[in-house]
């Protein structure tokens, strides 16, 4: 059955629930398991009784279809409104279309996952590549509409568009592109990952960049991997290095130099590329593309203080208006460890999080709440996350995990705000150090059991 027993006390372990000590009986609808219902709900039930339990045949209905994205299970689309477009995603290189896609009526479409940038602990098991996506008459995107999701060594892979409706896939550009997608996945070479070890750094410090490669029966001959920075707003190239295929790195602390301006955004591109030798000219067979910034934060911003119970800017009260805030990539992720170590290269993109801000700023809100745990503190994507909510002028009230002033991890915690700055950092106006706390974790109450008896 669904419906089991909730150990709340550990001596109660191994016990079943009594029913000749209740008195009545209620239903309801817990929404902290039951996501997606809102507004006023009808529930009809009938035929309650009770047994004695013994004897009674246990049915299971549940059938473990194995999870597979893209594929199964079905919610993990949504329905697309104010949907204008159908189009190639652009940083993507491995198909074009030729002609306009027809956008159809009703708009299944996926939601946008972590591309595979960095390259170093990465801790991946697959890359999804978005091959189409759905743009509104603003060009705001509104899900992706194809992907293409592989192993790193290339015995798993597949593809899904998640548009129902057949006459879609009748259109001449729609079948060119299921057939230049299923000749492509028969090709072998892809990238694995590529870039930077993190997309902001402070001052200072040494900027990390390599790539993967993954190859299998390729019919491309000799490749190359190009590493490319140029400035986002006018194009200009900075830096351009090429790389035997393979696994390789470059560092500015031991190899040449890359000087980048700071508080300016660069493009970090990393592209395979055919030889010339083979046809003539080079041809792109893959492309990762992600941002790169050197930020030093804002000191001149002012701090958040606190007087008589208030939050006061410059002497001023400030009503800290907000959300709670995961990156919207974790909808219906299967991935728990991706999930809630959002801030580790698994579950990290820069481009999905500065779009998720950049609605929260236009929202009217001013703060967000989040966490950080230790683990995360080597990827230092917590830098480049602050650097984007000042961006937008959000401050951060942030939550040190994992732990609770029951049982303090000073030396987490020192190295959280040390190793980060945060203590240098005026966006970071809070630190949460008990997030959702509780008193069931018997462990962390136990060296206060004498004071407490």
């Amino acid at each position: 059955s669904a419906f089991e027993f909730w150990e709340s006390i550990p001596a109660r372990k191994e016990t079943q629930l009594d029913l000749s000590h209740g008195q009545n009986i209620s239903f309801g609808l817990a929404l902290s398991h039951t996501g997606g219902l809102t507004g006023d709900q009808e529930f009809w039930v009938a035929d309650v009784g009770t047994t004695q339990g013994k004897g009674v045949t246990q049915f299971d209905w549940d059938v473990d279809f194995p999870v597979r994205e893209l594929l199964y299970p079905h919610y993990q689309t949504y329905s697309c409104t104010d949907t204008q477009t159908i189009v190639p995603r652009r940083e993507q290189a491995l198909l074009t279309i030729s002609g306009e896609i027809e956008t159809p009526k009703e708009i299944q479409a996926y939601p946008a996952r972590p591309q595979s940038f960095g390259w170093i602990n990465t801790n991946r098991d697959h890359r999804l590549v978005p091959l189409l996506e759905a743009r509104s008459s603003s060009g705001d995107l509104r899900g992706i509409i194809a992907a293409l999701r592989f192993d790193e060594d290339l015995e798993s892979m597949w593809a899904a568009v998640s548009i129902e409706d057949p006459a879609f896939y009748l259109q001449p550009p729609m079948l060119e592109f299921v057939r230049d997608l299923v000749l492509r996945m028969m090709q072998g070479d892809f990238l694995w990952e590529g870039g930077s070890t993190q997309p902001t750094y402070f001052p200072g410090d040494p900027i990390q960049v390599g790539a993967s490669v993954c190859h299998r029966n390729s019919p491309y001959g000799e490749t190359f991997v190009r590493n490319t920075i140029c400035e986002a707003s006018s194009g200009r190239v900075i830096y351009l290095r090429d790389h035997p295929k393979g696994k390789y790195e470059i560092s500015s602390a031991t190899a040449e130099k890359i000087e980048l301006q700071i508080g300016v955004e660069y493009l970090l591109t990393t592209s395979l590329i055919q030889d010339e030798h083979q046809t003539g000219e080079e041809r792109v067979l893959d492309r990762i593309e992600q941002p790169l910034t050197v930020w030093r934060p804002n000191t001149e911003l002012p701090w958040v203080t606190v007087s008589e119970g208030e939050f006061l800017i410059e002497g001023d009260p400030w009503k800290p208006y907000g959300v709670n805030y995961m990156p919207s990539s974790g909808v219906s992720l299967h991935d728990w460890e991706a999930f809630e170590y959002w801030l580790e290269p698994r579950g990290y993109d820069p481009t999905i999080i500065d779009r998720d801000l950049s609605r929260i700023q236009a929202m009217g809100m001013n703060m967000v709440s989040a966490f950080v745990y230790r683990r995360s503190l080597q990827h230092y994507n917590l830098i480049d996350f602050l650097y984007r909510c000042e961006k937008y002028g959000l401050r951060v009230n942030l939550s040190l995990r994992p732990g609770t002033p029951l049982d303090f991890p000073w030396n987490d915690v020192n190295d959280l705000i040390s190793r980060n700055q945060l203590g240098d950092i005026p966006n970071v106006f809070a630190f949460d150090l008990a997030w959702e706390p509780n008193f069931r974790n018997r462990d962390q109450r136990r060296s206060h059991i004498g004071e407490w008896n």
